[in-house]
């Protein structure tokens, strides 16, 4: 998978038939911890350290979504 694959992609990809809220889900569902993982991965690659300390502290919020945003727009 590339870097330049963009994250709100991958959070529809985890997803199953029935739409999964991730802001409900515990941050030790695999689901959510591949979510976070990727989109750091993918934070630092196209946003640099900035953007990847912003999605760090928006996911120790958990606050997932608003991590989704500010990564989508690098």
């Amino acid at each position: 998978m590339s870097d330049k694959f963009p994250p709100r992609s991958l959070a529809s990809l985890l997803g199953t038939a029935r739409t999964i809220d991730f802001s409900k889900l515990p941050s030790s569902d695999p689901r959510y911890r591949n979510l976070k993982a990727y989109n750091l991965h993918f934070a630092e690659h196209q946003g640099g350290k900035a953007l990847l300390e912003t999605a760090k502290k928006l996911f120790a919020d958990h606050n997932p979504y608003a991590a989704l945003a500010a990564v989508s727009k690098a």
